[in-house]
């Protein structure tokens, strides 16, 4: 949540341009859900390769799972969970910026 607070802050002269330009509201949440799961595939990617490279070069037995269907659905449901509980901070707080003032700030 501390990261979505200071995503929000980073952009949010974007966000008024984007709604000033007529960027409708649905646009504007795919356009946040996106880049929040581009990172949550890049952080779970990251971790793949530092698992199999403490696996196979350390030697370094982690933990064992077995895979099967529940737990890939169990997975890709909490993670689709917590991408929607991700970015309703951010949605609700960029939809109430006015972009007027957010523009005229001299920042």
């Amino acid at each position: 949540m501390l990261m979505s607070e200071f995503w929000i802050i980073e952009r949010k002269k974007e966000f008024a341009i984007k709604r000033t330009y007529g960027f409708g509201q649905l646009r504007l949440i795919g356009g946040i859900a996106r880049d929040i799961l581009i990172l949550g595939v890049a952080s779970l990617v990251i971790y793949v390769l530092v698992h199999l490279f403490a696996v196979g070069v350390l030697g370094i037995k982690l933990y064992t799972i077995s895979w099967n269907l529940r737990l890939i659905a169990s997975v890709l449901f909490i993670n689709l969970t917590a991408l929607v509980c991700t970015i309703i901070v951010p949605v609700y707080r960029i939809m109430r910026l006015n972009p007027a003032v957010i523009l005229e700030d001299k920042e």
